[in-house]
């Protein structure tokens, strides 16, 4: 998948809305928001429920910094988005 073929989802990624998402049996949220003058963002597993939720964090100086850096990030065990992207089901979409 590349940007322009999926707008929506990269649109709700750099303007910080909620994204479901499954994966695996295991179903996470990613998400994000502004703070102290900051843009923030997070993944957390939602199913089945953990100690340690949030398995992944950023701040940075705005969305498409922190939508860059997870897509980027190996937080799908070991694996980026890109490298599991085909296998995600899309609960909100």
């Amino acid at each position: 998948m590349k940007k322009e073929e999926k707008p929506h989802f990269f649109d709700r990624l750099y303007s910080a809305q909620e994204i479901i998402l499954v994966l695996n049996g295991k179903k996470y949220c990613v998400q994000g928001f502004h703070e102290n003058n900051l843009a923030h963002m997070y993944l957390q597993q939602w199913e089945p429920e953990i100690d340690d939720a949030v398995l992944w964090s950023y701040s940075g100086n705005d969305m498409v910094d922190c939508g860059d850096n997870f897509l980027d990030a190996k937080v799908f065990n070991g694996k980026s988005f890109w490298e599991v992207e085909k296998e995600i089901e899309w609960v909100d979409e």
